[in-house]
């Protein structure tokens, strides 16, 4: 083919390119005042295409290869808004889109079907670097993916994001004898912690702490990966899988030994069922006030269990919810906890939770599977008056 300019011109399935390009455009909202960060960046090799969006602290990547390879020039790329195509693309019909652009245009074209649609592109002079991953990470397979983007999604609400200790705003990952150990504080009131199998060596490496935003982006990036490739850093982590990867600044900072405060053994062990639980929290909030900080106390009793809660102006809700005993002792045990606390906890599980309790002055364990929440009492524990 002759030619006289350089530029981009292929051919790839719309559905494809639709999918792909919706994985790293939320990346990108909220920088419409800085060019270079609210574009994607195309290149082409041959018939693989390279999609790149940039936030400063999250570098994504997408490597597809391309159905046909028509113009194509060593160091050409298309720097566009995607809002722009996605718009087109998801107005127009067929199942193959030919995108067409060349060095020093002012237009890039896409068509299907005998629709043609054009917009301008963006002069972008110093799109961001891929970031420097100094200082050396550990690396491994998670094979598990569906099961680690399920865990990681329930305990991005957790981290308290509004109080000052920045280290706490984020989930720290550790892995380390073939387990990876996922954890989000909620200042010193809610624990959660999730634990999966991953084929990590068993030498110890750096642990590090990943954002929430950056969480988000790996959870709506990797939702359908049957397995992750993960790189932990101290100062970032990555993720890749497919040809889809991820790199995440991360946060500096020691995170606190959690461990200590998980207690060992239980008193007793029940089953509760969390959506009737939360129900029951929700409407006794909506009788007493929805204030910061409400007291809720949950009291066991030999028919059942009762949560009750008082309002400033003497309003009060108490509510029946049923539990099953697994094993121990529970009858006449009490304890007091905020409301919204506890359903913070709670909503980390789907309905069956065991909730476990372990004598005086200790946090309620709920569990699941491969996961726990804790929550911190607001004052010792003691049983009720008979």
């Amino acid at each position: 083919m002759n030619i006289d300019n350089n530029g981009l011109i292929f051919r790839i399935s719309r559905n494809r390119l639709t999918r792909l390009t919706g994985g790293i455009a939320p990346m990108l909202r909220g920088n419409s005042f800085i060019p270079e960060l609210n574009c994607i960046k195309m290149t082409l090799d041959g018939k693989m295409l390279t999609m790149e969006a940039s936030d400063i602290h999250n570098h994504a990547v997408i490597k597809v290869e391309v159905d046909e390879v028509g113009l194509q020039g060593t160091g050409s790329a298309a720097f566009l808004l995607p809002g722009y195509y996605a718009g087109v693309l998801d107005k127009i019909g067929g199942e193959d889109v030919r995108f067409e652009y060349e060095d020093n245009s002012n237009r890039i074209e896409v068509l299907t079907d005998g629709f043609e649609s054009a917009f301008a592109p963006l002069e972008i002079k110093s799109f961001p670097q891929q970031m420097d991953q100094e200082g050396g990470a550990a690396c491994f397979t998670i094979q598990d993916a569906p099961g680690f983007i399920d865990a990681l999604s329930r305990l991005t609400p957790i981290p308290d994001t509004s109080e000052g200790r920045k280290f706490l705003h984020g989930i720290r990952i550790h892995a380390k004898n073939r387990t990876m150990e996922l954890a989000a504080l909620h200042g010193g009131t809610v624990l959660a912690v999730a634990e999966l199998p991953s084929d990590a060596m068993e030498e110890a490496f750096e642990d590090a702490i990943m954002p929430v935003p950056a969480a988000l982006h790996v959870v709506r990036m990797f939702k359908n990966a049957k397995t992750l490739d993960v790189a932990i850093g101290k100062r970032f982590t990555v993720f890749a899988s497919d040809g889809v990867s991820i790199c995440s600044r991360a946060i500096d900072g020691e995170y606190p030994n959690y461990r200590r405060i998980i207690p060992e053994g239980a008193i007793g062990r029940v089953k509760i069922f969390g959506r009737e639980w939360l129900r029951a929290i929700a409407s006794a909030e909506g009788v007493t006030g929805r204030e910061d900080g409400k007291e809720m106390k949950i009291r066991f009793s030999a028919s059942g269990a009762q949560i009750s809660m008082s309002g400033k102006d003497s309003r009060e809700a108490k509510l029946d919810v049923g539990y099953e005993l697994i094993n121990g002792e529970i009858v006449d045990f009490e304890f007091r906890a905020r409301s919204s606390l506890f359903r913070l906890a709670a909503s980390v599980f789907d309905d069956e939770v065991e909730l476990a309790v372990n004598g005086l002055r200790t946090p309620i364990v709920l569990s699941k599977g491969n996961m726990i929440a804790l929550i911190m009492p607001l004052t010792p524990q003691k049983k009720a008056a008979k």
